[in-house]
């Protein structure tokens, strides 16, 4: 695709403004008046300003000269119904969301962050030295093609996804935490730009909630790359980590994907989470710790259920060191009897015959007993 030349007629123009200015100023910022949908805005020389929350504004083109900023606040929306040219050393923060209905031109380093949604109906041209650094834990899509000259440095930190083309010249790098896909085909001169390999994983989030007797945890993901799962790990203090589930993901995916797990016995008091993505090389990458607290009733468990009358593993949600364990038969014989202490995996005196038998936690403060099944 060709990328044209914007053509500027009746042009508003924002120069030498206060830094941080807002947009809608009732006009003291801008040589005519607030833009109207067919201005065309030209920041040149340091300017700055932002659109806030509730606020909404629509021009015709924009050009961003000279390390300007342009602000969008959470709730806020731009809409620029032609092109969008940035030049030296510009910075974009899309807080809430921008709509570019033309093509993006990108010279001379752009920094772009976006935590919104910043939605391109067209393509983006890197032109003189077009180096980009998108940090974005929202959503940037292209619906055209991208190409760009050569030494082109891309960073990705969050997710791109572009429907048509990628064309990069000689010497052209990506690199990032993030994850970048696209429809069409990729050529990249003498460069390794194609084959360099982001991170399988784009997490949008991890949260959780009481649901119940149980902590609900929910996460998504804005892309999957040769994904093969998720290891999820709870602890009781934030670094002694135990696996709790793997939930398998999706291999690649370019949709969003959502993930729920059910811990249905958390700890009573304060319950640490992480995630683990694995591919299907093994690559690992682990995200952010939550932190949920959980002030249900005490529980006692074994397990496994049926036992195979060699081992158990007593399951505590709360701290149970001043209890002992005893084992009875279905008759309500004592067939051992433990002590509770660091170690939660217990082997019996003598191997349990197949049967029913049960297991009573005792302590001063709280007392229960489960049956479990021996089956050899």
């Amino acid at each position: 695709m060709g990328f044209l030349p914007l053509v500027l007629v009746g042009q508003t123009t924002r120069t030498n403004t206060t830094s941080g200015s807002l947009w809608f100023d009732d006009g003291a910022g801008w040589s005519a008046g607030v833009p109207t949908p067919t201005s065309n805005v030209i920041f040149n020389n340091g300017t700055e300003a932002t659109i806030n929350k509730a606020q909404s504004a629509t021009v015709a083109n924009f050009i961003a000269n000279n390390n300007v900023t342009l602000n969008i606040n959470l709730g806020g929306l731009l809409t620029v119904n032609g092109g969008f040219v940035t030049d030296n050393g510009s910075t974009i923060n899309v807080y809430g969301n921008l709509l570019l209905n033309g093509d993006l031109v990108v010279n001379n380093n752009l920094t772009l962050f976006v935590s919104g949604t910043f939605t391109i109906n067209g393509g983006v041209d890197f032109g003189n030295n077009g180096n980009l650094t998108i940090t974005n834990t929202g959503l940037l899509t292209i619906s055209g093609d991208v190409t760009a000259t050569n030494n082109t440095n891309l960073v990705v930190n969050g997710l791109i996804t572009i429907g048509g083309n990628i064309a990069v010249g000689n010497g052209s790098t990506i690199s990032g935490t993030g994850s970048l896909t696209y429809g069409g085909t990729c050529t990249d001169g003498n460069s390794n730009f194609c084959e360099t390999s982001l991170l399988p994983i784009s997490l949008l989030y991890f949260k959780g909630e009481n649901k119940n007797n149980a902590i609900r945890l929910f996460w998504s993901t804005a892309s999957e790359i040769n994904f093969d799962h998720f290891n999820l790990e709870r602890s009781p203090n934030g670094n002694d980590f135990n696996s709790i589930a793997n939930i398998n993901g999706h291999g690649t995916s370019h949709e969003k994907r959502d993930y729920t797990f059910d811990d249905n016995f958390p700890l009573i008091g304060k319950n640490y989470y992480r995630l683990t993505s694995v591919d299907f090389d093994n690559y690992k990458e682990t995200f952010n710790v939550i932190v949920l607290d959980y002030s249900g009733e005490k529980e006692f468990q074994v397990s496994p259920n049926p036992s195979d009358g060699r081992t158990i593993t007593l399951n505590f949600n709360f701290d149970s060191k001043e209890g002992q364990v005893v084992i009875y038969d279905n008759m309500a014989s004592i067939v051992d009897t433990f002590q509770v202490n660091e170690t939660d995996q217990v082997s019996f005196t003598n191997t349990l015959k197949d049967g029913i038998y049960f297991a009573k936690y005792s302590s001063p403060s709280f007392t229960k007993a489960i049956r479990f099944l021996v089956k050899q």
